[in-house]
């Protein structure tokens, strides 16, 4: 089957669900073409180089980038989109990232359409209040549009996250949140098996590499150290544990908040926190591995990561991460960041290797990028 995927950012290098999905699709036999542009946005220009327009191969993936006229925040516009997907002769298109609004002028092409939503309740309340109004301005007069466009044109729209809909169709007017309610399938985020798993003897070298002693127990998180990501709430919870519990943050740079962080949790923790910057993926599968607990304020795509490398996982009991845990086994929610309690419950996990390979397993049939890929080309 041809594929079409439209999206206004594509960048392998960041790797987010056009990129896995794109790959995936093509990984189980179909030929995939992504429409997108050259604009990388402003809060990954810190680590992602500026992209060349023009086409170019992203392994089996054919890209056709074009040249946008207009690139502030997520909004992203460029002409010459529709001829470009009736050149890729689409049997189906998938359509990702309403909010960028790049997409609106495909709601004409006639072809089936399968839109993804990954809105959840801060996708439009971010922040301060003048942060939450600016971003429902935004919507209002540069992206509903392009939603009730979707919701009348898709042949069915798919969540990525249990809350996209909900968070949609606050947004929209009566008739159009119950079309939105008519077409609702749901998919889950996911990760690659290859990639992310759990290699003992990669645990060891990684451990040491890092000069953590045997009794040392390890809480990483991998995200951008933004202040949405809220992480400074996690400092109170790791001086609550015992003494040999350290934490390793994944992700800060030299921005004006994450350099903050980092003086914050290092005067709180002292040599109990350790910081590094964006990691490629050999060296986050190595940091995944040599880690004993995950711990995640924020929905992130580094969660299916660390489960894919066996890790149990803390998190936030939010409508958007409900699907992904089974606690008990690979980890659990919380209310609350309260050390006591939450330590004791966490305590009760089993964090032997033979375990560790278990939830791996298990996480490697349910969220593999392949897996979901065949789910969403079935619709």
């Amino acid at each position: 089957m041809n594929i079409t995927i439209v999206c206004g950012h594509y960048l392998p290098l960041l790797g987010y669900i056009e990129v896995h999905l794109a790959r995936a699709m093509a990984a189980i036999g179909h030929q995939v073409t992504v429409i997108t542009t050259s604009a990388v946005p402003a809060y990954v220009r810190h680590i992602q180089k500026p992209v060349p327009m023009g086409v170019e191969m992203d392994g089996e993936v054919r890209l056709v980038r074009l040249r946008p006229f207009i690139s502030f925040g997520q909004i992203v516009l460029a002409n010459g989109l529709n001829r470009q997907v009736v050149l890729s002769k689409p049997d189906l298109i998938f359509v990702i990232g309403l909010g960028k609004r790049f997409p609106k002028p495909v709601f004409k092409v006639k072809c089936r359409i399968i839109t993804l939503l990954g809105d959840n309740d801060y996708s439009y309340t971010p922040g301060s209040a003048l942060a939450a109004l600016r971003s429902k301005l935004l919507f209002r007069f540069l992206k509903k549009s392009v939603y009730e466009q979707a919701v009348k044109k898709s042949a069915a729209i798919v969540a990525y996250t249990p809350q996209s809909f909900d968070a949609a169709a606050g947004l929209l007017s009566a008739k159009y949140r119950a079309r939105l309610k008519e077409q609702a399938s749901f998919i889950s985020l996911g990760f690659w098996p290859e990639e992310f798993h759990f290699d003992p003897e990669l645990r060891l070298a990684g451990r040491a590499e890092m000069g953590f002693d045997a009794d040392q127990k390890v809480v990483i998180t991998t995200t951008r150290v933004v202040p949405e990501k809220n992480l400074g709430k996690v400092i109170g919870f790791i001086k609550s544990l015992p003494e040999n519990w350290v934490w390793l943050v994944v992700g800060t740079d030299q921005s004006s908040y994450s350099q903050q962080f980092v003086q914050e949790a290092t005067s709180e923790l002292k040599n109990r926190f350790y910081h590094l910057v964006f990691q490629n993926r050999a060296e986050l599968l190595k940091l995944y591995n040599l880690a004993d607990l995950a711990i995640y304020t924020h929905p992130a795509i580094s969660i299916f990561e660390s489960l894919g490398s066996g890790l149990p996982c803390v998190m936030p009991h939010l409508k958007s991460l409900e699907h992904i845990l089974e606690e008990g086994f690979n980890g659990l929610y919380f209310e609350a960041l309260e050390g006591g309690k939450l330590y004791n419950q966490f305590m009760e996990l089993d964090f032997s290797d033979e375990a560790r390979s278990e939830r791996a397993d298990v996480a490697g049939h349910r969220f593999s990028w392949n897996f979901i890929a065949e789910k969403l080309c079935k619709l």
